[in-house]
């Protein structure tokens, strides 16, 4: 009988989303505190149609702003990016739903040039090219990281 290893996750790395929130949740809360204003001003005046009309734009933007932000935080959490250390290598899952697997033994590096990019050198093809940053950890880390754990991976040694 035949058993075949299923490869096992060693670190997971997901980037950094905190341009994506702050550009989704300052203009909802902005909405939502104008929402706020717009109500207690119509209550203040308790009587003519200016009141009617600031409850009624207070509660059309008290709507507005939480369906906004439910609207934008399902749209950045769609950018599904993350980068996998597992025991048979570098698995890499981009935003287009494309996984790159790089076993150790094709992995001839991992480098990163600046702050926003992972290089991982890959035998017999093309460098990939990640532009991400990685929550927890910075790129020339985790380049350390990888290089580190492939180096154990080779000689044989205990991932897990």
């Amino acid at each position: 009988m035949l058993v075949f290893a299923m490869p096992r996750n060693i670190e997971w790395y997901r980037p950094v989303m905190t341009r994506q929130m702050l550009r989704v949740v300052v203009p909802c809360s902005l909405i939502v505190l104008t929402a706020a204003l717009m109500i207690g001003a119509g209550v203040l005046y308790r009587e003519g149609t200016a009141s009617v009309l600031f409850v009624s734009a207070g509660t059309v933007f008290a709507i507005i702003g939480p369906g906004l932000a439910a609207w934008g935080v399902l749209k950045f959490l769609k950018h599904d990016v993350y980068l996998t250390v597992r025991t048979d290598g570098v698995l890499f899952h981009d935003s287009a739903g494309h996984d790159t697997v790089i076993t150790w033994s094709q992995l001839d590096g991992a480098a990163a040039p600046d702050e926003g990019t992972l290089e991982l050198a890959i035998e017999d093809r093309d460098t990939l090219v990640v532009h991400e940053r990685f929550i927890g950890i910075a790129n020339a880390d985790l380049a350390a990281r990888i290089s580190a754990i492939q180096r154990k991976a080779l000689l044989g040694v205990p991932l897990l």
